[in-house]
């Protein structure tokens, strides 16, 4: 299979490729123990507001807090056009937007389990 460049999907592809389990941001909130507190607001806002436990939050500008890239996928995007999901997205978290230099947005619509 070959690996898509897209965060996302790429992210997606190399797990499905390598048979490696999921690392969220949970997981990585265990491994530093360190967490800003802008960066769990948004966590915590974005689980609340789209009712999913499939959000990953990551600090991209080497700890400062300036600029973040957000993977989410929930049901609620699902029939909504890529543009309207990022739109939804960032109205939830405008208040952690303001305070930031750039945000980096990717969604998904969860798969459809086949049993």
């Amino acid at each position: 299979m070959a690996l898509q460049r897209t965060a996302f999907f790429g992210m997606a592809a190399a797990r499905q490729a390598s048979q490696l389990p999921r690392v969220t941001f949970q997981t990585r909130l265990m491994a530093t123990k360190k967490v800003d507190p802008l960066e769990q607001s948004m966590l915590d806002k974005l689980k609340a507001e789209l009712n999913t436990q499939t959000v990953e939050v990551e600090d991209m500008s080497g700890g400062c807090g300036s600029a973040f890239r957000v993977l989410v996928e929930s049901e609620a995007f699902r029939g909504m056009p890529s543009i309207k999901q990022h739109r939804l997205v960032k109205s939830i978290l405008k208040d952690e937007i303001a305070q930031i230099h750039a945000i980096q947005v990717h969604t998904a619509v969860p798969e459809q389990s086949t049993q």
